[in-house]
């Protein structure tokens, strides 16, 4: 059994992350970003870029090297920004302007993605879909990065960064047609990963240690808020290229978030904590849920960490 901690208020949470160490947390809030101990107390905030910061989706590299982050105020631009994970401030840009669509309970998300000093954006667009960009400096030490073109795609509804066995990350799309590698151009590969098929996904897990023989990647077909409709969440070993090779490991309709540690895929609901055991569901295709028995209330966003020494 898990033991629940006293909660602590948070004003304008947008994501946790992990932190290089595992002995803290990044949380990204609309105003700043903050690094903070495993209690949760506030440790250090990021440097404020040179733009006005309402935060709106963010990502950390593989071993959180990096942070990406992109903030858009009412009305107003987007602008995204790239740091170190202690807070200093690398390089940021504004985006292009965009045509923004109506909102509507499937207009896809603004989701961001970092691998190495490389930031991925999809964002939606107007008359359906998404756009991607790729942002990055030309020179080491340009404090302002270049964008790519907006090159518009199928609608993606979110974006992870695996680490191959070799070594070399590569930043995925859940999007309405199946589950895409991005090209160095940060776009979806011309055809989807065999393994999940071309089927919609909405959310992309990467797990940074190897589970079994290689860093895996889950997939969900669910929305985090839908009623009761149970869809299939998907796990890809990494390197398996046969059609619908993909396991299944259950059937969720409230998965808010996930995250894999010491060889476990922990799982958060909207009220409720879980895990199974990843390194015998990978090798045997056997996952038996053990439910934690924390007893949470609208939960939103799970991230493991240590507590101090």
């Amino acid at each position: 059994m898990a033991e629940l901690g006293d909660p602590v208020a948070i004003e304008g949470g947008v994501d946790l992350h992990p932190q290089q160490g595992s002995r803290r947390v990044l949380l990204t809030r609309r105003p700043a970003t903050e690094e903070r101990r495993p209690d949760l107390t506030a440790l250090n905030t990021f440097e404020a870029p040179p733009f006005p910061v309402c935060w709106q989706a963010s990502a950390v590299s593989p071993g959180s090297e990096r942070y990406f982050a992109l903030s858009q105020c009412e009305g107003g631009p987007q602008n995204v920004a790239m740091y170190t994970p202690d807070g200093e401030l690398r390089w940021w840009t504004a985006l292009p302007l965009a045509a923004a669509p109506l909102s509507g309970t499937d207009t896809p998300p603004i989701r961001v993605a970092v691998a190495g000093d490389v930031g991925v954006v999809a964002r939606p667009v107007l008359g359906g879909g998404s756009e991607m960009l790729r942002v990055a400096v030309t020179n080491p030490g340009d404090e302002r990065a270049e964008y790519s073109d907006p090159q518009p795609t199928v609608a993606v509804r979110d974006l992870a960064t695996l680490v191959s066995a070799g070594g070399q990350p590569t930043v995925y799309a859940a999007t309405d047609a199946g589950v895409f590698s991005l090209t160095t151009a940060g776009v979806p590969d011309a055809n989807p990963l065999p393994a999940f098929g071309p089927e919609r996904y909405n959310r992309l897990w990467a797990s940074e240690a190897a589970v079994g023989s290689a860093p895996v990647l889950f997939a969900w077909r669910g929305e985090a808020i839908q009623g009761s409709l149970r869809l299939p969440l998907r796990v890809w070993n990494g390197t398996s290229t046969a059609q619908d090779s993909a396991q299944t490991i259950d059937s969720f309709n409230n998965l808010r978030d996930a995250a894999v540690a010491d060889g476990y895929l922990y799982l958060l609901t909207e009220n409720s904590l879980y895990r199974y055991d990843a390194i015998i569901g990978v090798r045997q295709n056997s996952w038996r849920l053990e439910n934690l028995g924390v007893q949470l209330r609208d939960a939103r966003a799970l991230v493991r960490t240590f507590a101090e020494e």
